[in-house]
C-alpha cells in the first residue's frame, strides 16, 4: 500500500506522529493564550479595567482570533482522528479478510488429511495408531479452523459498514 502524502496525512504525521508532543505544546499554548485574552477582554467588557477604545478594540479582536484559532486547532483533531479510526478499521478489515482465507485454506488441508486417513483406514484392516491420531488432528484442526472463521465472522459484524 502506497504511503498517503496528502496534506491530511502530513496533518496526521504532525498531530499523532513525532511531532505530536510539539503540537500538544502548541495547542496548550494556544489554550492558554485564548484564556487569557478573553480574561482580559471580560474585564475590559464589565468596565473593571478601563482603557482607551483603541486598546480595547484590538484586545477584542485579539481574543476573537484566539477563540477562532483554538475552535479551529479542535475541529482538526477530530478530523485527524476520524480519519485515523478509518484508517484502523480498514487495517482490521484487512487482518479479518487474510485470517478468513487462512482458515479456510487450514479447513481445506484438514479435510484432505481426513479424507487421506480414511482411504488409509480402509485399505488396512486395522489402522495403527498413527492413523488414529492423525485423524484425532485433522479434527482437532477443523475445529480450530471453524472457531477461527467464527471469531472472524463476529469481528467483522463490528466493524463499521463501509457504505
Amino acid at each position: 500500500m502506497a504511503e498517503d502524502t496528502g496534506p491530511a496525512a502530513r496533518l496526521e504525521r504532525v498531530m499523532l506522529g513525532r511531532g505530536e508532543a510539539a503540537y500538544r505544546r502548541l495547542v496548550g499554548a494556544m489554550g492558554l493564550l485564548t484564556a487569557a485574552l478573553v480574561a482580559v477582554y471580560g474585564l475590559l467588557a464589565l468596565d473593571v479595567v478601563t482603557v482607551s477604545p483603541g486598546l480595547a478594540a484590538v484586545v477584542e479582536i485579539a481574543a476573537a482570533v484566539a477563540v477562532a484559532v483554538f475552535v479551529l486547532l479542535g475541529a482538526l483533531q477530530f478530523v485527524v482522528l476520524g480519519r485515523a479510526v478509518e484508517q484502523g478499521a480498514k487495517q482490521v478489515a484487512e487482518t479479518t479478510e487474510q485470517l478468513e482465507q487462512a482458515a479456510e485454506e487450514v479447513e481445506t488441508a484438514a479435510e484432505d488429511l481426513e479424507e487421506t486417513a480414511e482411504a488409509v483406514a480402509e485399505e488396512v484392516p486395522d489402522p495403527p495408531d498413527a492413523v488414529d491420531a492423525a485423524r484425532e488432528r485433522t479434527e482437532t484442526a477443523k475445529e480450530v479452523a471453524d472457531d477461527v472463521k467464527e471469531t472472524v465472522d463476529e469481528e467483522r459484524d463490528r466493524l463499521p459498514d463501509e457504505d
